[in-house]
């Protein structure tokens, strides 16, 4: 076999033992059901961090000095990032990832 050859199977070996490794550590990430908080953007982990008190949407833009349409777009994003249907829903799956401090909830 041509070294060339040679070296090309060896590289695409490494190679996809590397996509396998990748690919393995990604399947674990997902099938544990945690979301990074990297994935939430500074503002929706702000939002996020009022979720569990009783101020409403309106309230929390207000206290932010923001808009209740920009408060409401981030909690609705948390909402899809978490898996959750409801408000409540996302502070409990943020409680049970350590995104918050479950003593903080209102």
């Amino acid at each position: 076999m041509p070294r060339e050859r040679l070296v090309r199977r060896l590289l695409a070996a490494v190679l996809q033992r590397w996509l396998d490794q990748g690919c393995a550590a990604n399947v674990a990430f997902v099938d544990s059901g945690r979301v990074g908080s990297a994935t939430l953007t500074t503002a929706e982990l702000r939002v996020l961090q009022s979720l569990p008190t009783h101020l409403s949407l309106r309230e929390i833009a207000e206290s932010m000095r923001g808009s209740e349409n920009t408060v409401k777009t981030q909690a609705h994003a948390v909402y899809g990032k978490l898996d959750a249907c409801s408000r409540s829903e996302a502070v409990d799956r943020a409680q049970a990832l350590g995104l918050l401090d479950p003593r903080r909830a209102a």
